[in-house]
């Protein structure tokens, strides 16, 4: 369920990304972007961990590989053409040149979605750190590739191709993720409890010192004063997630989520450029329902498409077979 929720995380974020974009704006989007401050440095980097804890380092390299290929390569290449189509919604004039654009020449350079780029390539890189017998030295080369990574990337230095500086600041969680697995922590309700007030009112104290919330998304907003506390929002908060949907009660909902993130994540964008078109002058005008609307015709226009590409014939197109 943890994935369900972060996708979800994902998509309101998007959705004031997309309303900023379409002049859309409100008091409910500026109290949801405040809101959207104190998950900000752990919902992406949680993935990762969730990736670490359920994936198998241990495989033969080839079979490694190929499933990462097929459970990720595939779909990244495939849900980018789809999302292209779906983008026809509210954008007829779409060519059919940027078809090739997004599905060929994107993908070959960028590797396509930033997220799923740098955690097929963070995959891969800790494959063979992992054999590392020394935790420690693994846990010092991940720390060294995370500060080469943050510092290429805000330097400039290079081309970011496919995305490889966030896959060098990302690989460190799998393998949070891993130990996550390996050592089995758990902690009280209240301690839990406590840990979110401690957490929350930290991240305020970094934001009334005048820095922006700290995370690791397409966009990179940590600074040199930051690297560290970000870090450590980061595995706190994805610990406290993860600790968090343990003790809800199941939901299938969630569960579908999570189950299917990729192709939520890989679409709901363009659905949200659709429905935020068709209710932009509501928007403006109502508050929380008009928003709440908004998101629930997303996610059920996601689950339709989630439900035609998991048939039989049609989930080749996910890297099923």
């Amino acid at each position: 369920m943890c994935k369900g929720l972060l996708i979800i995380m994902v998509m309101i974020g998007h959705m004031q990304n997309v309303c900023k974009e379409l002049g859309v704006q409100n008091d409910v989007f500026i109290n949801i972007d405040h809101l959207e401050w104190f998950w900000g440095p752990f919902f992406m980097p949680a993935f990762f961990v969730i990736t670490g804890f359920c994936s198998n380092f241990n495989k033969p390299y080839r079979k490694f590989l190929i499933s990462n290929i097929k459970g990720i390569l595939i779909p990244s290449f495939t849900l980018g053409v789809i999302a292209s189509w779906i983008g026809l919604l509210y954008a007829s004039d779409l060519s059919i040149g940027s078809f090739f654009h997004w599905g060929i020449r994107r993908f070959l350079i960028s590797g396509g979605y930033w997220f799923l780029a740098a955690l097929f390539l963070s995959k891969l890189s800790y494959y063979w750190i992992n054999k590392i017998s020394n935790r420690y030295a693994i846990s010092i080369i991940l720390i060294i590739m995370h500060i080469i990574g943050y510092f290429l990337f805000t330097n400039s230095i290079c081309y970011n191709i496919w995305y490889f500086q966030h896959a060098m600041m990302l690989t460190l969680y799998l393998y949070v993720g891993q130990s996550l697995k390996e050592l089995q922590i758990s902690i009280k309700d209240k301690t839990l409890l406590f840990s979110w007030v401690a957490f929350i009112a930290l991240v305020g104290v970094v934001l009334l010192l005048g820095y922006e919330s700290p995370h690791i998304a397409h966009n990179v907003t940590i600074n040199n004063v930051l690297l560290i506390p970000h870090l450590i929002f980061s595995v706190w908060g994805a610990y406290m997630i993860i600790q968090t949907t343990k003790r809800l009660k199941e939901n299938r909902l969630l569960i579908y989520l999570g189950q299917n993130s990729l192709i939520y994540y890989c679409i709901h964008i363009k659905f949200l450029y659709f429905y935020i078109i068709i209710y932009r002058d509501i928007l403006n005008e109502f508050s929380f329902l008009y928003w709440f609307l908004t998101i629930v015709s997303v996610i059920l226009s996601c689950t339709i498409v989630s439900k035609l590409l998991n048939t039989k014939y049609l989930k080749i197109i996910l890297g099923k077979f």
